[in-house]
């Protein structure tokens, strides 16, 4: 720039008040937030349930759910018995009332919770048409059987995918449940996929089972044939994805919002920092 030439002045930055561009900016939206939001999460008192329900928490939502123990969990401001009758009628108003419901599907595989916690979702619905987000988290067990590595995922390869034999189907059988459940713009429906989970207090059924069967000498699961390739995914980025896609479905005019990294909401299995083989001591064994 020539030593004689002024430098550009940004004459919003000292408009006074009053100003066209001080008013515009004093009626600006302000940004999105979870906070005052209401989740619900179903398996609250499980390691998926708590990681989801205390990172909501903390990021200012009401969160309450169902539980399949007594005990109540730290960081709900109300919990119910799932097999409770005197629970009923709380727990489905809750739900009703949630703007996030949060579906742990690998906790108890079994497609009649979700599919009852989704029916009571889209009643509300009808009867209020509320915008809401229902997000279900998986596992490995229902893609895994197969040789599908962590390469990127698209439809067809969600569809061709092979489930772990035993709970795998019926992991699978609840995404398509939630899937299925889809209303654009008004019931937001999502499935996040990880690897096998680690962190966050660890997952006996996630990468610390794995380890603890190989050091005490035990048989090692196989998933598939042995060649495929399982991710590794901290169970604080499920978290992290999950309220990223609850921001976006509640806040459709917002970009994704990035959360603990890049996040690329197509390709969940790419959420991971590392990967890990499932080594085949019996090649025998399916």
């Amino acid at each position: 720039m020539p030593e004689d030439e002024a430098a550009p002045v940004d004459t919003a930055m000292d408009s006074p008040p009053g100003t066209p561009a001080a008013t515009e900016d004093a009626h600006a939206d302000p940004p999105f937030a979870l906070e005052t939001k209401k989740v619900f999460v179903l398996h609250a008192d499980s390691r998926v349930g708590g990681v989801l329900g205390r990172a909501f928490r903390d990021a200012g939502c009401d969160v309450r759910g169902v539980r399949d123990g007594e005990a109540e969990v730290e960081f709900a401001h109300e919990t119910y018995m799932a097999d409770y009758d005197r629970h009923d009628g709380m727990r489905r108003a809750a739900l009703a009332a949630a703007d996030i419901v949060l579906i742990p599907l690998a906790v108890a595989p079994d497609t009649e919770a979700a599919k009852d916690t989704i029916e009571a979702v889209e009643a509300a619905l009808a009867s209020d048409g509320k915008r809401r987000v229902m997000i279900g988290v998986s596992s490995a067990s229902s893609w895994a059987g197969g040789t599908q590595g962590p390469a990127p995922w698209t439809a067809e390869d969600v569809e061709r995918r092979a489930p772990v034999r035993g709970p795998g189907k019926l992991v699978a059988d609840a995404e398509r449940l939630v899937a299925r459940a889809h209303k654009p713009g008004r019931l937001e429906c999502f499935c996040v996929l990880p690897g096998t989970l680690y962190g966050e207090g660890e997952f006996e059924d996630g990468f610390l089972g794995l380890c603890r069967r190989a050091w005490e000498g035990e048989s090692v699961p196989v998933f598939g044939d042995g060649s495929n390739v399982l991710p590794l995914c901290h169970a604080g980025h499920v978290a992290a994805v999950a309220k990223a896609l609850a921001v976006e479905a509640l806040n459709p005019s917002a970009a994704m919002p990035e959360a603990d990294g890049e996040l690329d909401r197509p390709n969940h299995l790419q959420s991971m920092s590392s990967t890990v083989r499932a080594p085949n001591p019996n090649p025998g064994d399916a």
